[in-house]
């Protein structure tokens, strides 16, 4: 019951995450319409390889509920997101990727650099 929550709790979307009031406003929607038999059930256990940005969590939700709560379902993720989460599950690829970061982000920072540098000294003369 919780999978509306957490997909628009961790959206790549910045712009449509929860904010505290709509937080509010989902538990007190979905408490409400919960009846206390469904309260006292217990919690089945959810499979352990699914990962939050798999979308296997709906699978096992009354049709009802998918239905009401389509509109917080994240988005697919772009193929270059599913490449990554997927390179990125074993130790080496996440390093890898944290390198590849890394050398881009200190190579845009040396051009920054070289160009502020050359128009500094243009400007100079």
């Amino acid at each position: 019951l919780l999978a509306p929550f957490l997909d628009r709790l961790i959206t790549d979307k910045l712009d449509e995450r929860f904010t505290s009031s709509q937080v509010l406003r989902f538990f007190g929607q979905v408490c409400m319409a919960l009846t206390p038999v469904q309260l006292s059930d217990p919690v089945p256990p959810s499979p352990p390889h699914l990962g939050y940005w798999e979308p296997g969590k709906y699978d096992r939700l009354p049709g009802n509920f998918v239905k009401q709560w389509d509109h917080c379902r994240a988005p697919v993720p772009s193929l270059y997101t599913r490449l990554l989460r997927r390179v990125c599950l074993s130790n080496r690829g996440m390093w890898r990727v944290r390198a590849i970061r890394r050398f881009m982000r200190l190579s845009y920072n040396a051009i920054v650099y070289s160009y502020t540098a050359i128009l500094t000294h243009i400007s100079a003369s």
